[in-house]
C-alpha cells in the first residue's frame, strides 16, 4: 500500500512535468521511483515514464535512455513496447545524412497553460467561418463553370451556354466528390506508402497527443480517426475527410523525429480543428477532381517508365495535362485552405492550452523541411499532394534550417518581411496557408490572453520593430505601379480604337500589342536598376525585409549546391547552401534541350563537388530564390549560365508583341 503522502508527490509530480517545469518534476518523481521500485506497480510506471519525458524534454538524454533501457524488458507487452520504440528515437541508428545533424535547440521554451482546454478570443484575422465555407465552395464551381461555358457557348446561345457549363461543372463536382475518400486512399497506399497505426504508436511518442485524440473523439462522441505513418524524414501532418469512419490524420516519421511530445500533440489538435469543423470533408470534396488527376498523373509517369522511347513521348503530353488540372484546382481551393487554418489554430489553441507549442512546431518542420530536402534522394510526392490538407505550405516554408544557432532575436527578424513589407499580402494568394509570421502573430496573441510570454520573444520584438517605425518597403507604391503598367498599356491600347476612329489596329492586336511592349519595357527597367543590397551570406538577406517579387537583388556568394533529382517526377530542385541558410536556386532547365543535349546534373558536375562562387539575383515571393547568372570556382574560369531573372517577362513580352502584329497585319 503506498501512502497518501507519496501519492500526492506522484501527482505534483506529473503536474510540474504538464507545466514544463522539468526540473521540479524530475526531484519529485525520481524521489518516488527511489521509495517504491517495484517493477510491476502502476503508479511506479507511471513515474518512470513521466521521469524518463522530463529528462528529454529538459536535453538530458543520456539520463533519458538510461532509465529507458529498464523498461526495455519489461513483462508488459505494452510497456515494453513503449521502451523500445521511444529508445529508438533516444538513440538513432548513424547515417551518413547525421553527419550533418545540428544539435538540439538550446532556446528555452515558453511556457503554457496549466490547465485545458481554455477558452481564447479568436481574433478578425480571416474572414466568418460561414464565408469561408461557402466561397471554398464556391471559387471551385466557378473555376469549372466558367471554362465549361465558355466551351458550352460554342454550340448553345450565350446564356443558355454558361448556364449547361455551370450545371456540368456541379455534376463533376458531385462525381468526383464522391470518389474523394477512396482516391485519395489509394494515393496513400500507392504512392506514399502510407502504413496504417493505431493509437498506441502515437502514444509512444506523445502521450498527450494521444490522450488528446481520446478525449476529443469520446467528448464528440465520434469514432477515432484511421491514422498512418509515411516513412518519410520531411516533417508533415495531415487530415481528410469529415467526423465519421472516413476520417482520416496521418504524419509521417520526421514529425516524430524532429518535434517533442507537446508540439507533436499541438499539430495533431490543429488538424483535429479541420475534423471537428466540418471543413476537412469540404476540402476533401472540393478536391476530389484534383486529387483524381494527381493519381492520374503519378499512375502515367510510374508506366512511363516501361514503355519504350516513343510511348514515354505520346504519353508525356497527357500526363502534364493532369498535373496542369491538379495544380489548377489546388489554385482555386486555395482560400478555403489558408482561412481555415486560423480557426484550426485557434482549436489546437483552446485544446491544449499551449499556442507556443504550435509556434514551435511549425517553426521546427519549417526547418527540418529545408534540411531534409537538401538532404533527400529524390522528392516527397506527398508534400505536393497534400499541400492543401497538411498543417503548413511546404512552398512558404521559411528557407534557413540553422535556427538552433539563432537568438530569439534572429529567428524573428526572418519574419519581419511576412509582418511589415506590402508585398507580402498580395504574395500570399499564392499560398495555401497564411504565411508563418503572420500565423505566428495570432498564435502570440493566444498566449498573451494566457498571461504566457510569447515564444522567440515574437510579439515583443514585433512591438519593438513598429515602435521604430520601420519602413520596411517606401518604394512600394511605385514599383506596384511598374508590376502593374503591361495591363495599364493594354487596356489603354485595347480601348483606343473606341475614341479614335482612324486608329490602325484594332481590339484584339491593340491588346496584345499594349500587353508586349509593356512587359519588353518593364524588363528593361528591372534590368537597368538593380537593387543593391548588402547581403554578404544567405541568411542576411532573408533577414532584409527589403526584397520583393519584383525587383531582384544581386548578390556574390560562395558556398555549396545540391541537387535533388526527380527521377520522372518532374523538374529535378537545385538548392544553394552556405554556413549560415539554405535557398532554392532557379536555373536554366531548359537547356537540356540544346546541343550536347545534357541532363542538369552532368551539366553542372563540376560544381556539385566543391564550394563553389555563384552570381545571381534573389527575389523574394512565399520563399526567397536565387537566379544563377555565373558560376565560378578558384580552379577554373567563371561559366555563364545564361539566366536572367526577367527572363521570363522579356519571352513573354516578345511573343505578345509577334501576336499583336500578326493579328495587325491580318487586321484584327
Amino acid at each position: 500500500m503506498i501512502p497518501a503522502d507519496a501519492l500526492q508527490r506522484l501527482e505534483q509530480g506529473l503536474q510540474d512535468l504538464q507545466k514544463q517545469q522539468y526540473g521540479a518534476a524530475i526531484a519529485k518523481l525520481k524521489e518516488f521511483c527511489a521509495r517504491f521500485p517495484h517493477q510491476e506497480n502502476p503508479q511506479f510506471l507511471q513515474a518512470k515514464m513521466g521521469l524518463i519525458r522530463a529528462y528529454r524534454a529538459q536535453g538530458e538524454t543520456e539520463e533519458a535512455v538510461s532509465h529507458c533501457q529498464d523498461l526495455v524488458n519489461h513483462p508488459h507487452p505494452e510497456v515494453n513496447r513503449w521502451a523500445k520504440g521511444l529508445l529508438s528515437v533516444l538513440t538513432p541508428e548513424a547515417s551518413e545524412e547525421d553527419e550533418e545533424e545540428l544539435p538540439p535547440s538550446t532556446l528555452p521554451k515558453a511556457s503554457r497553460s496549466g490547465k485545458a482546454p481554455v477558452k481564447l478570443f479568436r481574433p478578425r484575422q480571416a474572414d466568418s467561418y460561414r464565408l469561408v465555407l461557402a466561397l471554398g465552395f464556391l471559387l471551385p464551381w466557378l473555376g469549372g463553370a466558367v471554362p465549361l461555358g465558355l466551351l458550352c457557348a460554342l454550340f448553345f446561345p450565350w446564356p443558355l451556354g454558361f448556364a449547361w457549363g455551370g450545371v456540368v461543372s456541379l455534376l463533376v463536382m458531385f462525381l468526383f466528390g464522391a470518389l474523394a475518400i477512396p482516391v485519395q486512399d489509394q494515393l496513400q497506399r500507392r504512392f506514399y506508402q502510407t502504413q496504417p497505426i493505431n493509437l498506441g504508436d502515437i502514444q509512444k511518442y506523445s502521450p498527450e497527443g494521444g490522450e488528446l485524440l481520446l478525449r476529443f473523439c469520446r467528448q464528440a462522441k465520434i469514432p477515432l480517426p484511421r491514422l498512418g505513418l509515411i516513412n518519410d524524414r520531411r516533417p508533415q501532418v495531415f487530415a481528410y475527410g469529415g467526423r465519421g469512419e472516413q476520417a482520416f490524420l496521418g504524419l509521417s516519421k520526421g514529425v516524430f523525429r524532429y518535434l517533442d511530445p507537446e508540439e507533436i500533440a499541438a499539430l495533431l489538435a490543429q488538424q483535429l480543428g479541420h475534423i471537428s469543423r466540418g471543413d476537412g470533408a469540404l476540402m476533401a470534396w472540393v478536391s476530389g477532381s484534383g486529387q483524381f488527376f494527381y493519381w492520374l498523373y503519378l499512375l502515367l509517369q510510374t508506366r512511363r517508365r516501361e514503355f519504350p522511347p516513343w510511348g514515354r513521348l505520346l504519353t508525356g503530353a497527357p500526363a502534364h495535362l493532369c498535373l496542369f488540372l491538379f495544380r489548377y484546382n489546388q489554385f482555386l481551393n486555395r482560400y478555403l485552405a489558408r482561412s481555415r487554418t486560423y480557426y484550426a489554430d485557434h482549436f489546437a489553441s483552446q485544446w491544449t492550452g499551449n499556442p507556443n507549442g504550435l509556434i514551435r512546431a511549425l517553426v521546427k518542420c519549417s526547418k527540418a523541411l529545408v534540411k531534409q530536402e537538401r538532404q533527400a534522394e529524390t522528392p516527397a510526392l506527398f508534400l505536393e499532394g497534400l499541400r492543401n490538407f497538411g498543417v503548413y505550405d511546404p512552398k512558404s516554408a521559411q528557407s534557413c534550417e540553422r535556427g538552433s544557432h539563432f537568438s530569439s532575436q534572429i529567428i524573428s527578424r526572418l519574419l519581419v518581411w511576412d509582418w511589415f513589407n506590402p508585398w507580402a499580402r498580395w504574395v500570399e494568394w499564392r499560398s495555401s496557408h497564411p504565411l508563418l509570421g503572420e500565423r505566428v502573430q495570432v498564435l502570440g496573441r493566444y498566449a498573451e490572453q494566457l498571461d504566457l510570454s510569447c515564444q522567440y520573444a515574437l510579439e515583443e520584438i514585433r512591438r519593438e520593430t513598429k515602435t521604430q517605425k520601420l519602413n520596411a518597403y517606401p518604394a512600394f507604391i511605385q514599383d506596384w505601379c511598374l508590376a502593374l503598367f503591361p495591363w495599364f498599356l493594354a487596356l489603354s491600347a485595347a480601348l483606343t480604337p473606341k475614341f479614335w476612329p482612324d486608329c490602325p489596329w484594332r481590339l484584339g492586336s491593340g491588346l496584345a500589342l499594349g500587353f508586349g511592349w509593356g512587359f519588353l519595357i518593364q524588363t528593361f527597367i528591372l534590368q537597368q536598376l538593380p537593387r543593391q543590397l548588402t547581403a554578404p551570406e544567405v541568411l542576411s538577406l532573408l533577414t532584409s525585409e527589403q526584397t520583393s517579387p519584383l525587383w531582384g537583388a544581386q548578390v556574390q556568394w560562395t558556398g555549396k549546391l545540391r541537387l535533388l533529382d526527380a527521377q520522372g517526377w518532374g523538374r529535378p530542385k537545385l538548392y544553394f547552401h552556405d554556413r549560415s541558410g539554405v535557398i532554392p536556386v532557379v536555373y536554366p532547365y531548359w537547356r537540356r534541350w540544346l546541343p550536347p543535349f545534357n541532363p542538369l546534373d552532368q551539366q553542372i558536375e563540376v560544381f556539385l563537388n566543391d564550394a563553389c562562387g555563384v552570381t545571381g539575383y534573389v527575389n523574394r515571393g512565399i520563399t526567397p530564390t536565387l537566379t544563377l547568372k555565373f558560376l565560378s570556382l578558384p580552379t577554373a574560369p567563371v561559366v555563364p549560365v545564361f539566366l536572367h531573372p526577367y527572363l521570363r517577362q522579356f519571352l513573354l513580352g516578345f511573343g505578345a508583341v509577334l501576336g499583336g502584329v500578326t493579328l495587325f497585319l491580318s487586321g484584327g
